[in-house]
């Protein structure tokens, strides 16, 4: 008897944050998801994960092939990928190469509509945030 209790306790436990999850993903950010190469694309909306608080696009030109990848992010890791933007994306090195790797974040729904690489700023922000320069 004191192991079906328990099974029942945990079943009303599991029951009760399953039902926490569904109320709390109407506010959870949703972002732009998928990739682009060139003109070919397959973008979808997605609802982010509970801790992924930002919306990342990645931006990749080599020569003339632009690939474009769109994602929801946790808000550390984008800023890290940001934080790398003025030596991969803006770098004297990218642009010898004629390679740029740029990554872009921010953080209200659908927000990460980018789909080129902007100009460098005078001053790179470790945080690049798309619209904002």
């Amino acid at each position: 008897m004191k192991h079906l209790c328990g099974v029942f306790m945990l079943v009303v436990v599991i029951q009760m944050s399953l039902g926490k999850e569904t109320t709390n993903t109407a506010s959870m950010l949703q972002c732009i998801q998928g990739f682009k190469v060139n003109d070919v694309s397959n973008f979808t909306d997605q609802n982010c994960g509970l801790h992924e608080t930002t919306c990342e696009t990645q931006l990749v030109k080599n020569g003339d092939l632009l690939v474009m990848y769109k994602r929801c992010k946790e808000a550390e890791a984008c800023k890290n990928n940001a934080k790398n933007n003025d030596a991969i994306c803006y770098g004297p090195t990218s642009k010898i190469n004629k390679v740029q790797v740029c990554h872009f974040c921010c953080t209200t729904d659908f927000c990460n509509t980018l789909e080129t690489i902007p100009e460098a700023p005078s001053s790179v922000p470790a945080n690049t945030l798309e619209g904002s320069a």
